[in-house]
């Protein structure tokens, strides 16, 4: 699902990752891990095609990355962002009535799937009604991991998906993610719970 072939990535200038190759297969979970700065989240960017690699060839779902084959790459991923600061601080209700406008899918995007989710990764009943800005960084970690979730792709791009979380919740999501089998999950972790929950590691 997953095929990077000889991926080198530059930074001002810099060489950060070198000659960089792995593959993720269907039911996979494969983790990156290292310290901070190393180029981890350069490969999300560039599997994205937010960022253009030195050299080498990115795939997936057995397509070419190329400028004719963005888009379509894209529509296939679901990515959790490191950075999830910027979401409009508006009540969670409101925000996923926006997903619902701007996504033009209001099967996926539903308060009650929401809501189930909640239940599951040990969010608050009240959530829906609470501004973003009010949320703990373990909250926010876990309601922006449910919009990606939510959006029902085959691949999942997640950078530091439990980063923030107490045992318990990251325990909570790592069992939802252990029976989801035909997924295909690619991540950057620091957290030893999610390294010994993946199927495949790599320190970078």
């Amino acid at each position: 699902m997953i095929d990077v072939d000889s991926l080198s990535i530059k930074y001002n200038g810099i060489t950060i990752i070198h000659n960089l190759t792995f593959s993720v297969g269907k039911g996979e979970i494969f983790s990156f891990y290292g310290d901070s700065g190393k180029g981890k989240t350069s490969i999300f960017s560039c599997l994205l095609g937010f960022q253009k690699p030195a050299s080498g060839n990115i795939s997936i779902d057995g397509e070419l990355l190329s400028k004719s084959t963005i888009h379509s790459i894209r529509n296939k991923v679901a990515w959790l962002p490191q950075n999830i600061n910027n979401f409009p601080n508006i009540s969670i209700r409101e925000q996923i009535h926006l997903f619902r406008k701007f996504k033009l899918n209001t099967e996926l995007y539903s308060e009650e799937k929401f809501l189930k989710f909640t239940q599951l990764f040990r969010l608050k009943d009240d959530i829906l009604t609470a501004h973003f800005s009010e949320l703990s960084g373990g909250e926010k970690q876990r309601v922006v991991l449910i919009y990606t979730l939510l959006q029902n792709k085959k691949i999942l791009l997640f950078d530091e998906p439990t980063s923030g979380l107490d045992e318990q919740s990251e325990a909570s999501i790592i069992d939802y993610m252990r029976g989801q089998r035909d997924l295909t999950i690619l991540t950057s972790t620091h957290s030893k719970t999610w390294l010994d929950f993946s199927t495949k590691t790599l320190k970078i």
